[in-house]
């Protein structure tokens, strides 16, 4: 369904509302002599269509103050002006509770990382991580609210550890993540490093939590272990070279994934 078109200024003056209301303030709060003194401004609001709303926002209203109602109200027209230019944006800065990591993946995080100049392959592989190992415990949380220690625990600690994770697609229902080596984990450090750097570009927290985690070190290969290896793979594959299975044993060591090698 495509998009409405934005109102202009004068329409969304023409819909917006106006109101007189009153408030109060003491002059010196615990005193004798403190006076209640009371104002008059002029409130506007404008309730956004739903056409206009991002997904995972249900409702949301603007308003404005003012002296007298043409200040509120243009303030206003103002105000919902930029919403409309970037309404995921200012939904994600403005959500009551602070939207969550996932309402920021679906609404700006997918679309910048189709528009980087990175590879398909990294892209896919980003996104894989998030769904894989990084939703399942930060998804629900408010971007506001992530911190540094929960950052750390997740990378140093949860992932290291088996979890068992709910499977439409396995008859018991259920599909078992094996603890993660060092190289994995490197790459949901990645991840979480770009997407972080992304919600602090858009100005959605006041500090990056990323920037106090400490990285995953890996464990370089030993050459020697590496070299004896190779030598026990080429001594078995003279030894099957006569095999009639030889070619399929052969792509088991091609580096294809099983697809590939049905393919």
């Amino acid at each position: 369904m495509p998009r409405k078109k934005n109102p202009t200024k004068q329409e969304l003056a023409e819909q917006i509302s106006t109101y007189k209301k009153t408030g109060s303030y003491k002059t010196k709060k615990g005193s004798a002599n403190d006076q209640k003194i009371s104002y008059n401004y002029f409130e506007a609001s404008w309730e956004v269509p739903k056409e206009f709303l991002p997904s995972g926002a249900s409702r949301r209203r603007l308003t404005a103050r003012g002296e007298s109602k043409e200040e509120a109200k243009w303030t206003l027209v103002t105000q919902i002006t930029n919403f409309l230019k970037d309404p995921s944006t200012h939904w994600l800065k403005t959500h009551a509770r602070g939207a969550s990591l996932d309402a920021y993946i679906s609404e700006k995080w997918v679309r910048k990382l189709r528009s980087d100049p990175i590879s398909e392959t990294v892209k896919r592989r980003h996104l894989e991580n998030y769904k894989n190992h990084i939703q399942f415990a930060l998804g629900n949380k408010s971007i506001i609210t992530i911190t540094t220690e929960d950052l750390q625990q997740l990378i140093h600690t949860t992932l290291r550890t088996t979890r068992t994770l709910p499977s439409a697609i396995r008859k018991d229902g259920e599909r078992v993540i094996e603890g993660l080596g060092e190289a994995t984990r490197k790459n949901v450090y990645s991840t979480l490093s770009k997407l972080f750097r992304s919600i602090y570009e858009d100005k959605l927290i006041v500090e990056n939590p990323m920037k106090y985690v400490s990285k995953v070190k890996v464990k370089k290969q030993d050459e020697k272990d590496l070299d004896r290896k190779i030598e026990k793979v080429s001594a078995m594959m003279t030894k099957i070279q006569d095999h009639p299975d030889y070619c399929r044993f052969l792509l088991q060591f091609l580096g294809l994934r099983r697809a590939e090698r049905l393919g």
